[in-house]
């Protein structure tokens, strides 16, 4: 992959360009055509979710603001530390397999789409916004006292964990980031041996939450959630400039 997109729009030159900020942590649904050309082959030995994608919005991100590709990781959060970003050996690999001119045609076509969008979403903001974010234990109490009830002796745990895990499903749907971003301030609060459970069980409850014929329980749990999720869009999206000069 080499950068070979310029902007020739007419976005004013000299600016960041705002694909930038606008870029999601990952390609949103209405991108099918990168989820389905770009980053998706059942036959792949690699998960393209977590390198390749990963690779492409950090390359976009690149095209489009200049710099090296650890500036575009930070600009996307998923390198908050600084340093160095480099594609896996994986990354590599599935495109060898898929081949790098058809990867890289998909996102010059995705960078022109942004570049010449009428509008945008910021979602920089929206991360900066919600860096710290969780929900509420009021707000969670009112999801669980909403839940229908589960049949059976075995009934959900609704703990700090699960909790944790709903916030960042939440993040995730308002950011168009993934879930290993979000921010985790109530596993934070955990000593070392929680921690290291809730992490042994996140990607389980993530992928019940996520699936397309989740079980009943977690589906009801996941449209009670998207709830703070539409809201949150709303109040951050109608936020005046003035706020955005808030970003570092």
């Amino acid at each position: 992959m080499t950068r070979t997109y310029r902007r020739t729009g007419t976005r004013g030159a000299g600016s960041l360009n705002p694909g930038a900020a606008t870029a999601p942590n990952t390609f949103p649904r209405s991108w099918s055509r990168a989820g389905t050309t770009a980053t998706s082959h059942r036959s792949s030995p690699v998960r393209t979710p977590t390198c390749c994608v990963a690779s492409a919005r950090v390359f976009l991100v690149q095209w489009s603001m200049g710099g090296s590709m650890g500036d575009a990781a930070n600009l996307l959060g998923i390198s908050p530390k600084g340093g160095q970003y480099a594609s896996t050996v994986g990354v590599y690999r599935w495109l060898e397999e898929q081949g790098a001119a058809r990867f890289t045609t998909v996102l010059q076509d995705l960078a022109q789409e942004l570049d010449v969008a009428p509008t945008l979403t910021d979602y920089q903001y929206r991360r900066f916004v919600l860096r710290n974010w969780c929900l509420s234990l009021d707000l969670w109490k009112e999801i669980t006292e909403n839940l229908p009830p589960v049949p059976g002796p075995f009934q959900p745990i609704m703990d700090d964990r699960k909790r944790q895990e709903a916030s960042a499903f939440v993040w995730a749907n308002v950011t168009q980031g993934e879930p290993r971003f979000a921010p985790r301030p109530i596993e934070s609060t955990q000593p070392d041996p929680v921690r290291n459970t809730w992490l042994q069980r996140r990607s389980s409850t993530w992928a019940k939450l996520t699936r397309p014929d989740p079980m009943a329980h977690y589906a009801a749990l996941r449209d009670l959630l998207l709830q703070p999720a539409e809201h949150l869009t709303r109040e951050i999206d109608s936020a005046p400039d003035t706020a955005r000069l808030q970003l570092p």
